[in-house]
């Protein structure tokens, strides 16, 4: 190791923490910006950049942004509004950012529901996430379905993925 290969590392780590630390500037809690508001920058300005790189799929940021627009759009047409906390339990994924950043398109919150959970620990999340819809990726229904009878008040339940085959509802 050369000590102009450590520099180089150093420089580089240097350019890296300051590009990331102008972006994170704008997010603060009384701002007026949130992360919808960026990748939609992004997506004007560089739209076949790629953004998301996931088990061999590549999604641009003009791909995200309009995914994450399919969203928006499909969450307001269920009733959504500005305020209103929609519980997010999947597993990491593009339809998971997709999610996250459509819902905040419209000012909904996000829940983002920590996936090893089941049974009262879930129920328990879900329950002081106050949220009245639940976004659940197929892969956690079983999850999911050993909290249905624990939780205060139903949830309505939309999964993404593949075919459920377990009843959701307690």
């Amino acid at each position: 190791m050369s000590i102009f290969g450590a520099i180089g590392r150093e420089v580089d780590f240097f350019l890296k923490a300051r590009a990331i630390a102008q972006l994170t500037e704008k997010l603060k809690p009384d701002a007026n910006i949130n992360v919808a508001d960026i990748i939609e920058g992004w997506a004007a300005k560089r739209p076949n950049n790629k953004a998301i790189f996931f088990e061999g799929r590549v999604y641009t940021y003009k791909q995200y942004n309009e995914e994450a627009n399919r969203y928006a759009l499909w969450a307001r047409s269920i009733g959504v509004q500005k305020g209103d906390a929609v519980a997010l339990l999947m597993e990491n994924r593009p339809e998971f950012l997709f999610a996250w950043c459509g819902l905040a398109k419209i000012g909904a919150i996000s829940a983002l529901i920590n996936t090893n959970q089941r049974d009262r620990a879930l129920a328990h999340s879900l329950n002081i996430s106050q949220a009245k819809h639940v976004i659940l990726g197929s892969e956690l229904a079983g999850n999911y379905a050993t909290a249905t009878d624990l939780l205060e008040k139903p949830l309505k339940v939309w999964v993404t993925g593949a075919p459920v085959t377990q009843t959701l509802s307690g």
